[in-house]
């Protein structure tokens, strides 16, 4: 069953780039959603030091889930690693089109 998808994706590199741009923008999304949270975290522990009460991102927007805003290295390395095969799929899609010309 996978060799069917394979060969689908090899025959149509247009569809290998779309799938690159997706993983780009969502390895970049986290990434950028991770350095903010990092930056209200310190801007509110700062503020609120003052005060001596416990403040961050995740009480600033109560509704809004953030299971998927990295807090943790881990995090960040599943994100960058997403970027990278966004890269590699993106340089593969190239290289059919390339391919396909000939």
């Amino acid at each position: 069953m996978l060799e069917h998808l394979y060969l689908f994706l090899v025959n149509r590199p247009g569809m290998l780039r779309a799938a690159a741009t997706v993983l780009r923008n969502v390895g970049c999304a986290g990434v950028l959603a991770g350095v903010l949270a990092a930056v209200v975290n310190s801007v509110l522990s700062v503020v609120t030091s003052v005060n001596n009460v416990e403040a961050n991102y995740q009480s600033l927007m109560p509704g809004m889930p953030t299971w998927w805003i990295p807090e943790s290295a881990l995090g960040v390395v599943f994100y960058l690693t997403l970027l990278v095969g966004a890269y590699m799929l993106a340089d593969l899609a190239r290289q059919l089109k390339r391919l396909h010309r000939f």
